[in-house]
């Protein structure tokens, strides 16, 4: 077959289309030119859209001519093939996960294939699978918020090390970055979700400062990491609140000063803050997801000055507040991710965790493999854990 330049606008680069190519070009049939993931622009792939009129015979010189283009270009037909792997799949709502073998499409286009060695499990995801419709089912549980991948490169034929099920899967270019490369993956895959999320919190959203009095509701992992992030900010007085007294010891290790269980007070937990303080603290973090909580929280800050974040995700409950509530001077706002940049902000965290300014190790209490997964779950729903690791390959 003879060779012809071709210039794809989409992409302003030049490639060379075969002469069969040329020939479905003037027969109006069409050759489209699709980057491939990780390498756009440098590396692609034609594909060839065939009125079913045509004979077999067309259809062989149509997937030569693909193939053609893609050694012409590098990229060999195998890095997009379809792989089988291992997943955890909910087929109803409030349903046990099941094991269960998988087909995992190739890479589309800004996106990369990715090896999931370890994750932590979340809430959220939990959230999900007890609330979502029963129209979202069957459907993989989602643990690519909080794990840590190796992206195939297609040019080194390697693994190289990013920031998240036995087996591969896909993902966005903007939704991976790199780290250092020494980074243990069975930890800093908490920097995936839950402690960016508490503790940028802190940091990047409610702007926690030098000497200032806060109040944090709610230590799971994600709370936690909020009482963390206050006391990187120089907080002088850090309140806990929890219904669980198990754990006051956990958020102590994080920086905790004073805490507060619900349960032993008869009035609403606002007013005791408020008493305690002598007259509201400066900075709350609501990291529970439950709109009651979201209100306390609001109400347990300062009229004039105070700042409250909502962390704690939930889609299924309202709150309400009245113009008064902040018309004296409250700020009220919400934080994602911690207000992270993830392609910096991951990379960020894991250079402090790897400088020893930033605790993870001690967020693990278990670790477990995919297998293992409902008795993750169970631990999660009893609040018997702060993060479980499943450690889904090997490193």
């Amino acid at each position: 077959m003879g060779l012809d330049k071709v210039v794809l606008s989409s992409f302003s680069m030049t490639v060379s289309i075969p002469a069969f190519g040329r020939e479905m070009l003037q027969r109006n049939i069409g050759v489209v030119g699709v980057g491939f993931p990780a390498t756009p622009i440098i590396e692609s792939r034609a594909r060839f859209c065939i009125s079913a009129l045509h004979t077999r015979e067309m259809l062989d010189r149509a997937l030569s001519a693909i193939n053609e283009v893609g050694d012409l270009l590098h990229l060999k037909y195998s890095r997009q093939r379809v792989i089988k792997c291992k997943a955890a799949v909910a087929w109803a709502p409030n349903q046990p996960l099941a094991i269960e073998e998988i087909s995992v499409a190739p890479p589309l286009v800004n996106e990369v294939r990715i090896k999931i060695v370890a994750t932590g499990l979340c809430h959220t995801d939990l959230h999900h699978l007890e609330n979502m419709p029963k129209e979202g089912f069957p459907v993989v549980w989602d643990m690519r918020r909080q794990a840590l991948w190796r992206v195939w490169d297609l040019e080194s034929q390697k693994f190289n090390q990013v920031t998240r099920l036995e087996g591969q899967t896909s993902a966005t270019v903007a939704s991976v970055a790199k780290i250092d490369p020494s980074a243990p993956l069975d930890k800093v895959c908490l920097l995936g979700c839950s402690i960016c999320t508490g503790y940028g919190a802190a940091v990047n959203t409610a702007k926690v400062e030098e000497g200032s009095t806060c109040a944090v509701f709610g230590l799971g992992a994600v709370g936690l990491a909020a009482v963390m992030g206050c006391k990187a900010a120089g907080a002088k007085k850090i309140i806990a609140v929890d219904t669980n007294p198990e754990k006051f010891e956990k958020a102590k290790i994080f920086g905790a000063t004073d805490f507060v269980n619900p349960k032993d007070h008869s009035k609403p937990i606002h007013e005791v803050l408020v008493e305690m303080t002598k007259g509201g603290v400066d900075f709350s973090l609501e990291c529970v997801g439950n709109s009651s909580v979201v209100e306390s929280a609001l109400h347990s800050t300062v009229p004039a000055w105070g700042v409250s974040v909502i962390v704690g995700y939930t889609r299924i409950q309202t709150f309400t507040a009245r113009p008064t509530d902040l018309i004296s001077g409250r700020t009220w706002k919400g934080a994602l991710f911690g207000g992270f940049k993830a392609k910096d902000g991951v990379m960020e965290m894991v250079r402090r965790y790897m400088d020893k300014k930033l605790m993870v190790d001690e967020f693990i209490t278990h670790n477990m493999d995919l297998g293992q997964i409902m008795e993750a779950v169970e631990l999660m729903k009893k609040s018997g854990c702060v993060r479980v690791v499943l450690k889904t390959s090997a490193q």
